[in-house]
């Protein structure tokens, strides 16, 4: 699974008493979310959630300065 997801990092360790694993995806569109949780959830039950990062670069095409503006209090 692990070869098949290709994380740019993974890490095992405990998750509210059970085992757990954490790992670092690139996702570059939401439909890769199947496909990266289905194999955890058929094989061991597991239980899955996103944390959704982004990186610098992207977050300056966001244009957060004009995202404000428009939902600033009047």
């Amino acid at each position: 699974m692990i070869d098949d997801i290709k994380p740019e990092s993974i890490y095992f360790s405990e998750q509210d008493g059970n085992r757990g694993a954490i790992m670092v995806v690139e996702v570059p569109d939401v439909s890769f979310i199947p496909s990266t949780s289905e194999p955890w959830f058929l094989n061991f039950e597991a239980s899955c959630e996103f944390r959704i990062a982004i990186t610098p670069t992207d977050l300056k095409k966001a244009n957060l300065v004009k995202l404000a503006k428009n939902w600033e209090e009047v």
